[in-house]
Protein backbone atom coordinates (compact mmCIF):
# COMPACT_ATOMS: atom_id res chain seq x y z
CA UNK A 1 0.00 0.00 0.00
CA UNK A 2 1.28 3.16 -1.12
CA UNK A 3 -1.45 5.78 0.17
CA UNK A 4 -3.41 5.72 3.09
CA UNK A 5 -6.88 7.20 1.84
CA UNK A 6 -9.26 9.90 3.38
CA UNK A 7 -11.18 9.32 6.11
CA UNK A 8 -9.62 5.59 6.36
CA UNK A 9 -9.71 5.76 10.49
CA UNK A 10 -11.91 8.59 10.41
CA UNK A 11 -13.13 8.87 14.21
CA UNK A 12 -11.91 5.90 15.44
CA UNK A 13 -12.04 6.30 19.19
CA UNK A 14 -10.26 3.59 20.39
CA UNK A 15 -7.29 3.58 18.14
CA UNK A 16 -4.20 4.73 20.55
CA UNK A 17 -1.08 4.26 18.42
CA UNK A 18 -0.56 3.35 14.56
CA UNK A 19 2.99 1.97 13.51
CA UNK A 20 4.04 0.43 10.09
CA UNK A 21 6.10 -2.34 9.39
CA UNK A 22 9.89 -2.38 8.82
CA UNK A 23 10.38 -1.35 5.03
CA UNK A 24 7.21 0.01 4.69
CA UNK A 25 6.40 1.97 1.19
CA UNK A 26 3.97 4.32 1.85
CA UNK A 27 4.38 7.42 0.22
CA UNK A 28 0.91 8.93 1.47
CA UNK A 29 -1.04 9.91 4.40
CA UNK A 30 -4.14 10.97 2.45
CA UNK A 31 -4.35 13.46 -0.07
CA UNK A 32 -1.77 16.52 0.41
CA UNK A 33 -3.47 18.44 -3.22
CA UNK A 34 -6.47 19.26 -1.11
CA UNK A 35 -7.01 22.14 1.64
CA UNK A 36 -10.96 21.75 0.99
CA UNK A 37 -11.93 20.01 4.36
CA UNK A 38 -11.98 16.47 3.39
CA UNK A 39 -11.50 14.35 6.30
CA UNK A 40 -8.18 13.13 6.97
CA UNK A 41 -7.04 9.46 7.72
CA UNK A 42 -6.97 9.76 11.55
CA UNK A 43 -8.90 12.55 11.89
CA UNK A 44 -10.76 12.49 14.85
CA UNK A 45 -8.97 9.75 16.67
CA UNK A 46 -9.47 10.85 20.10
CA UNK A 47 -7.52 8.55 21.67
CA UNK A 48 -4.40 8.58 19.27
CA UNK A 49 -1.47 9.16 21.01
CA UNK A 50 1.16 8.27 19.41
CA UNK A 51 2.54 7.50 15.73
CA UNK A 52 5.67 7.11 13.29
CA UNK A 53 5.58 7.98 10.81
CA UNK A 54 7.57 5.26 7.81
CA UNK A 55 10.78 6.79 6.28
CA UNK A 56 9.06 6.12 2.79
CA UNK A 57 6.63 8.74 3.60
CA UNK A 58 6.54 11.75 1.06
CA UNK A 59 3.71 13.50 2.17
CA UNK A 60 1.33 13.94 5.22
CA UNK A 61 -2.36 15.23 3.99
CA UNK A 62 -4.97 17.75 4.80
CA UNK A 63 -6.89 17.12 7.88
CA UNK A 64 -4.38 13.79 8.69
CA UNK A 65 -4.37 14.00 11.83
CA UNK A 66 -7.00 17.04 12.28
CA UNK A 67 -8.09 16.82 16.04
CA UNK A 68 -5.80 13.86 17.47
CA UNK A 69 -6.61 15.57 20.78
CA UNK A 70 -4.54 12.87 22.79
CA UNK A 71 -1.64 13.06 20.27
CA UNK A 72 1.13 13.40 22.41
CA UNK A 73 4.08 11.44 20.10
CA UNK A 74 5.31 12.17 16.74
CA UNK A 75 8.20 10.81 15.46
CA UNK A 76 9.31 10.72 12.08
CA UNK A 77 11.88 7.42 11.17
CA UNK A 78 15.61 7.92 10.25
CA UNK A 79 16.34 8.34 6.66
CA UNK A 80 12.79 10.29 6.45
CA UNK A 81 12.03 11.03 3.14
CA UNK A 82 8.90 13.79 4.09
CA UNK A 83 8.61 16.73 1.53
CA UNK A 84 5.23 18.31 2.28
CA UNK A 85 2.59 18.51 5.52
CA UNK A 86 -0.24 19.73 4.47
CA UNK A 87 -2.99 22.29 5.76
CA UNK A 88 -4.66 21.42 8.95
CA UNK A 89 -2.52 18.14 9.31
CA UNK A 90 -2.49 18.28 13.05
CA UNK A 91 -4.58 21.23 13.70
CA UNK A 92 -6.37 21.18 16.76
CA UNK A 93 -3.78 18.15 18.65
CA UNK A 94 -3.50 19.97 21.87
CA UNK A 95 -1.48 17.73 23.63
CA UNK A 96 1.23 17.93 20.84
CA UNK A 97 3.90 20.48 22.58
CA UNK A 98 7.34 18.53 21.25
CA UNK A 99 7.62 17.71 17.61
CA UNK A 100 10.87 15.68 16.95
CA UNK A 101 11.67 15.95 12.59
CA UNK A 102 15.49 16.16 13.20
CA UNK A 103 14.79 12.98 10.54
CA UNK A 104 12.93 15.16 8.04
CA UNK A 105 16.43 16.66 6.16
CA UNK A 106 14.03 16.78 2.77
CA UNK A 107 11.04 18.81 4.13
CA UNK A 108 10.55 21.71 2.03
CA UNK A 109 6.69 22.75 2.71
CA UNK A 110 4.21 23.19 5.68
CA UNK A 111 0.99 24.31 4.59
CA UNK A 112 -1.44 26.78 6.48
CA UNK A 113 -2.20 26.14 10.27
CA UNK A 114 -0.83 22.57 10.27
CA UNK A 115 -0.04 22.78 13.57
CA UNK A 116 -2.60 25.52 14.42
CA UNK A 117 -4.31 25.06 17.95
CA UNK A 118 -2.09 23.11 19.75
CA UNK A 119 -2.00 25.26 22.90
CA UNK A 120 1.31 26.36 22.93
CA UNK A 121 4.35 24.58 20.77
CA UNK A 122 7.55 24.04 23.69
CA UNK A 123 9.96 22.60 21.74
CA UNK A 124 10.36 21.68 17.37
CA UNK A 125 13.41 20.14 15.98
CA UNK A 126 14.06 20.35 12.83
CA UNK A 127 16.48 18.33 10.37
CA UNK A 128 16.25 20.43 7.33
CA UNK A 129 19.31 22.88 6.79
CA UNK A 130 17.00 25.15 4.42
CA UNK A 131 13.94 26.33 6.39
CA UNK A 132 10.44 24.98 4.80
CA UNK A 133 8.30 27.30 3.32
CA UNK A 134 5.47 28.05 5.96
CA UNK A 135 1.89 28.60 5.12
CA UNK A 136 -0.22 30.91 6.98
CA UNK A 137 -0.50 30.39 10.99
CA UNK A 138 1.11 27.10 10.50
CA UNK A 139 2.34 27.00 14.27
CA UNK A 140 -0.66 29.04 16.03
CA UNK A 141 0.83 29.85 19.50
CA UNK A 142 4.54 30.05 19.46
CA UNK A 143 5.49 31.70 22.87
CA UNK A 144 8.61 33.17 25.18
CA UNK A 145 9.65 29.54 25.90
CA UNK A 146 9.33 27.84 22.77
CA UNK A 147 12.79 26.40 21.23
CA UNK A 148 13.49 25.53 18.03
CA UNK A 149 16.60 23.07 17.39
CA UNK A 150 17.61 23.03 13.82
CA UNK A 151 20.89 21.81 11.68
CA UNK A 152 24.28 23.24 13.34
CA UNK A 153 24.86 26.06 10.52
CA UNK A 154 21.84 26.86 9.93
CA UNK A 155 20.60 28.99 13.03
CA UNK A 156 20.48 32.44 11.07
CA UNK A 157 19.28 31.18 8.43
CA UNK A 158 15.98 30.19 10.05
CA UNK A 159 16.30 33.60 12.30
CA UNK A 160 15.71 35.77 9.37
CA UNK A 161 13.11 32.75 7.63
CA UNK A 162 9.42 34.20 7.97
CA UNK A 163 7.48 32.50 10.19
CA UNK A 164 10.24 31.25 12.04
CA UNK A 165 11.69 34.07 13.29
CA UNK A 166 8.45 33.07 15.46
CA UNK A 167 10.64 31.49 17.63
CA UNK A 168 12.62 33.14 20.80
CA UNK A 169 15.39 30.33 21.37
CA UNK A 170 16.08 29.16 17.84
CA UNK A 171 19.66 26.65 18.33
CA UNK A 172 21.80 24.39 16.74
CA UNK A 173 21.16 20.31 17.78
CA UNK A 174 23.05 19.48 20.12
Amino acid sequence: CETIGLSAFENCQALESASFEPGSQLKSIGDVRSANGDSGVFSGCISLKSITIPASCRYIGSNAFYGCTSLTDLSFEEGSQLEIIGWYAFMNCGLLHRIYMQNCSKLTRIMDKALYGNDEIYFLQMGATTPPMLGNNVFGVVGAYSVLKVPAGSESVYRAASGWNAFSSITAID
